[in-house]
Parts: C-alpha cells; sequence; structure tokens
C-alpha cells in the first residue's frame, strides 16, 4: 500500500523542473513566503521523501497540511503538475506510516461520508444550542454560534493569519471587505449562517 502511494507520489511529482511559476499564484506564499509553502517546495519534499531522503515528520505532515488544494499551482504551471494530487497522496502516505487515523477521526470520517448523519448531528446540535445542553458537555464538541460580527472579528483579515488585528475599537466596519467561502460543510450544516453572512 505504502509503495503504491510513494510510486504514485513520485510519478507525480517527477516532470516538475522547479521553475518556479507556482510561487506568483499561490496564495499562502506570500503568507510565511518560504519555500515549503508554496508548490516547488510542497514538490520538493515530496521528492525527498520518495527518495528517502526525509524522513516522516511532524514537520513534514505541518509542510504539507499547509496548503488548501485550490488548484491554484495546478492551472498555472508550465508543466501540470497536479500538486494538489500530490499533497493528498503525501497526506495519506503520511497517515500510513504514523499508524493510521485515530479512532476520532474514524468516526467522524465515518459520519461525514453519510449526509443523513451529517443532517442528523447539525439538528442535534442546533437544538442543545437552544436548549443549553452544549454548556454540560466538553468545551469544543457542540460548535458554538457566532454573529457575523463575532466572527469577522475572530477569524478575518489579519486574524486569520496569526497576526494582531489593527488597533481600533472597532476593526470592522461597513466599509470592511471580506471574501467568504461557504463550503459543503456549512451548506449543509449551517446554511441559515451562510444566508446571514451574505445577506448582512
Amino acid at each position: 500500500m505504502n509503495q503504491n502511494l510513494l510510486q504514485s507520489i513520485k510519478t507525480i511529482v517527477d516532470p516538475c523542473d522547479r521553475c518556479g511559476t507556482c510561487r506568483l499564484f499561490c496564495p499562502l506564499y506570500g503568507v510565511k513566503s518560504i519555500e515549503n509553502s508554496n508548490a516547488r517546495g510542497k514538490v520538493n519534499i515530496a521528492k525527498a521523501l520518495v527518495a528517502g531522503g526525509l524522513k516522516p515528520t511532524g514537520d513534514v505532515l505541518a509542510a504539507v497540511n499547509f496548503c488548501l488544494l485550490c488548484r491554484a499551482c495546478v492551472d498555472n504551471c508550465p508543466s501540470k503538475i497536479k500538486t494538489d494530487e500530490a499533497m493528498i497522496a503525501v497526506r495519506q502516505y503520511l497517515a500510513n506510516v504514523s499508524g493510521g487515523a485515530s479512532m476520532k477521526q474514524k468516526i467522524l470520517g465515518s459520519l461525514l461520508k453519510r449526509r443523513s448523519m451529517v443532517k442528523l448531528a447539525a439538528s442535534a446540535f442546533g437544538l442543545m444550542r437552544k436548549t443549553k445542553l452544549n454548556r454540560v458537555i466538553p468545551a469544543g464538541i457542540v460548535p458554538g454560534n457566532y454573529t457575523r460580527n463575532q466572527f469577522l472579528a475572530t477569524y478575518a483579515g489579519p486574524a486569520a493569519l496569526g497576526s494582531p488585528m489593527p488597533e481600533s475599537s472597532s476593526p470592522i466596519s461597513p466599509e470592511t471587505k471580506v471574501a467568504y467561502f461557504h463550503g459543503c460543510g456549512m451548506r449543509m450544516m449551517f446554511p441559515e449562517a451562510i444566508t446571514e453572512t451574505i445577506g448582512i
């Protein structure tokens, strides 16, 4: 299994000639401005793993996890290196050699594969919040409710990138521009939050 993954990774990344075009398009490269945050750096990590020159450590996992799998690098790569597919395979390889997913991850994964279970969980979470039962459940199990301003003040702009918000009594104003990406989880679990966030 692991050898097949390594071969698959090698097939994907070998044609990369390290031209660096991907650095111009990677949305995360500007955040850290270090080589392993762009596709070329991640391809080098993948090649080193395949060749045995790099051990599968937590630092390696953190580096390959720092990727949105957005395909901006793939779409603009002269050689069309499928870095997103390589990173998925590398993540799977690292999970395998570290003993695989934890029991919690396996349970969550089995639930998230079933749309009916996701909807049931979303309804249960909503009921728990309304009846205040979420207060007696360990922190983090039931997602909290955020108002739009609370969410933006916590996660928008510099805060999302690990930097402090600018000095201001009210960092969020009517002129503030925010890009909002609502993924499949939000559409299934919190559709009303999407409507309220976009509508305000």
